[in-house]
């Protein structure tokens, strides 16, 4: 607004500004900052007001908090308007502080300054929400919901996912959790639970928002948390008209990496495969983009090597984008599968169980769905890839809300979950 204030400094060292700020939030880092000039570049005079100095004592001033020391500007010199300002965190229930500045250059010649643009900031994580806005998505495909939360202050770890199915009326809490922030970037993934859905038309429609804080009491206070502007709003559609191009991926480990190849057939021009890992079978991302050939009706064959190392087991899957259609491959496993297992079951469920089988090779697969009474109420027997297979059992909402239990026999092992029907 045109104010800044200029300080003709005593000859004794004393405060300048003090000011108490309400409405801070509890363990959250701020910066306290100001733009501070040396008024006097030929002012510099002895006591008896001769000019000896040029420009004379520079101002050199302490910044405090609720009287400690926290900060030191060093001698300012005459250069014009330079910025100022330390870093410092609130403590676990502080909500307000004092600040004072006090100049620690004794009076004399010179030694007169100007400050301006006093600040107290904070500064938020950045969200990053897949997918983002509108996620248009074929009925029966995997959908993965997550947020990237990137924090310079890397303290940004609790975080909670609503979700509304009535226009954003009203929301519940499906996850929340504790994230754990690279110590160098401040970068984690947090998913929503679960963080892979198999669209359906009970999923048309439904809309997901995110919030992230630096302690539990934070997140739950609206102005101590920070909120995704955007929402994810999920937009089933039935897509008879399905991609043109096939795709059948496979992959092999050479050395701890991995390289994958895949066959397309019938492929459209501008046909984009992008390629995407993951090393928990539940959250994916990109490793690489490969354009297609545009070869018409004949085959094309792409190869791919992950650049990064696999110590463990890791998951390969393609995105295929086709114009404004796009579809995943199957999923493939690669690393030392010995035992079979079931992965991402949705637990409790309302009107359909999604899960996915683990096994360490092509093989036979028995499904049964058994009430607490031990009657079966499905059976299915079918085929499961090596590495991933996804599977769906719908057609549940008839059952009444109970405990029911899943098991799964396949290469010999028989595999037992319990299940709850919320609705």
């Amino acid at each position: 607004g045109g104010y800044m204030l200029v300080v003709n400094a005593d000859y004794a060292t004393s405060e300048a500004y003090r000011q108490t700020i309400s409405g801070l939030c509890p363990n959250t880092s701020y910066e306290f900052s100001l733009w501070v000039k040396n008024v006097c570049t030929v002012c510099g005079v002895d006591s008896s007001g001769t000019q000896k100095y040029n420009p004379g004592v520079f101002p050199n001033l302490s910044f405090a908090i609720d009287g400690l020391d926290r900060y030191s500007s060093g001698q300012i010199d005459t250069v014009g308007w330079i910025k100022k300002g330390f870093i410092f965190q609130t403590g676990p229930s502080q909500s307000s502080m004092t600040i004072s500045i006090r100049n620690n250059a004794s009076g004399g010649g010179g030694n007169d300054w100007a400050i301006d643009d006093i600040a107290l900031v904070s500064c938020n994580p950045n969200l990053n929400m897949v997918p983002s806005g509108n996620s248009q998505v074929c009925m029966g495909s995997q959908l993965d919901i997550n947020t990237t939360v990137t924090a310079y202050f890397k303290n940004y770890n609790y975080y909670r996912w609503e979700k509304s199915t009535n226009g954003g009326s009203t929301w519940t809490i499906p996850a929340s959790g504790i994230g754990s922030p690279d110590p160098t970037t401040g970068i984690y993934v947090a998913p929503m639970n679960p963080a892979s859905i198999i669209a359906s038309a009970s999923d048309h429609l439904n809309q997901y928002r995110f919030t992230v804080a630096t302690s539990v009491a934070n997140l739950n206070d609206p102005l101590c948390s920070f909120r995704d502007s955007s929402k994810i709003i999920i937009m089933v559609n039935n897509c008879n008209n399905v991609l043109s191009t096939a795709v059948a991926l496979q992959g092999k480990l050479s050395s701890g990496r991995a390289n994958l190849k895949w066959t397309s057939e019938n492929e459209e021009t501008s046909t984009v495969y992008e390629v995407e890992r993951s090393d928990d079978g539940r959250l994916f991302y990109r490793i690489g983009r490969v354009n297609g050939s545009a070869r018409g009706i004949d085959k094309s064959n792409y190869s791919f090597n992950d650049p990064g190392t696999i110590s463990g087991n890791a998951y390969y899957r393609i995105k295929i984008i086709e114009g404004g259609k796009n579809i995943y491959t199957k999923t493939i496993l690669l690393g030392n599968v010995t035992e079979p297992g079931i992965q991402s079951l949705v637990n409790p469920f309302v009107d359909k169980i999604t899960f996915d089988i683990l096994a360490p090779g092509e093989t036979q697969a028995n499904i049964t769905l058994i009430d607490n009474y031990g009657k079966v109420l499905r059976k299915l027997n079918t085929r499961a890839s090596k590495g991933l297979t996804p599977f769906i059992i719908d057609g549940l909402d008839v059952l009444s809300k109970g405990v029911y239990i899943l098991r799964v026999e396949i290469d010999n092992k028989v595999i037992n979950r319990i299940l709850v029907k919320s609705k």
